[in-house]
């Protein structure tokens, strides 16, 4: 185990290629993110949908869900685990019912991305 800080836990683990010389060969690092997307639209899966889904999800915790409920659980679920979340919605289907729910039920102060 690397080093950690109050803000992020590091894990370090060294691949040696043989037992006779304690050199590290590779360095990896490993570090939880601390802050998740969660993606609700009924056509999430679509083709121009999951170029985008793909794209974020490089560099991000991304989750899909295709209902409002399913979001919510989702959301209710990372925020107790002390998780930014960030939410990205559709226009339609209720989203504003949506965002009172995030904003209200769950406390969620983080920016919502709204597109159309």
């Amino acid at each position: 185990e690397g080093p950690t800080t109050d803000m992020e836990d590091f894990f370090v683990e060294y691949v040696v290629e043989t037992g006779k010389r304690v050199l590290p060969r590779f360095a990896i690092t490993f570090r939880k993110k601390k802050s998740v997307l969660i993606w609700r639209d009924a056509n999430v899966k679509n083709v121009e949908n999951s170029c985008y889904m793909d794209k974020l999800r490089k560099s991000n915790v991304i989750y899909s869900a295709l209902t409002t409920e399913s979001a919510l659980k989702i959301a209710k679920k990372k925020k107790k685990g002390n998780n930014s979340v960030y939410i990205v919605t559709n226009g339609g289907d209720d989203s504003l019912g949506f965002i009172t729910s995030v904003r209200n039920e769950l406390n969620i102060d983080e920016p919502i991305l709204v597109f159309t």
